[in-house]
């Protein structure tokens, strides 16, 4: 389980390669469907926007920081809430800060943090 921090305790965030935002995961979530993922697109949108990643390790990544739960194998991600993920309805957050899938954290609308337990 992530553990929660505030961004004044030991936290350096010129350390993370990647800040990205609740709408550029939702984007990207759009092309969890299998019809995207079996026609190339989804490939396509993460080496245009998401340059040197797969889609299989964001997917772990969002997964691994509380952002979803589950992934099915038709493709429709479950978020935390229990709702099924086709690119509508992610897990509200502001910002996810990493580098990789050790090395992130995860800011929420109410500005508290999260990160991987130590």
């Amino acid at each position: 389980m992530p553990s929660a921090f505030t961004e004044s305790e030991d936290f350096d965030m010129d350390t993370f390669a990647e800040d990205r935002s609740f709408d550029e995961v939702q984007s990207l979530l759009h092309y969890a469907h299998f019809i995207p993922r079996t026609r190339g697109f989804t490939t396509q949108h993460v080496d245009t926007h998401w340059p040197g990643h797969t889609f299989n390790g964001l997917v772990e990544l969002f997964t691994s920081a509380g952002l979803l739960t589950l992934v099915s194998p038709l493709g429709a991600l479950i978020h935390e809430s229990g709702g099924v993920q086709e690119g509508n309805d992610l897990t509200n957050f502001r910002r996810i800060l990493f580098n990789d899938m050790i090395e992130w954290a995860v800011e929420w609308p109410d500005g508290s943090w999260t990160k991987p337990p130590l």
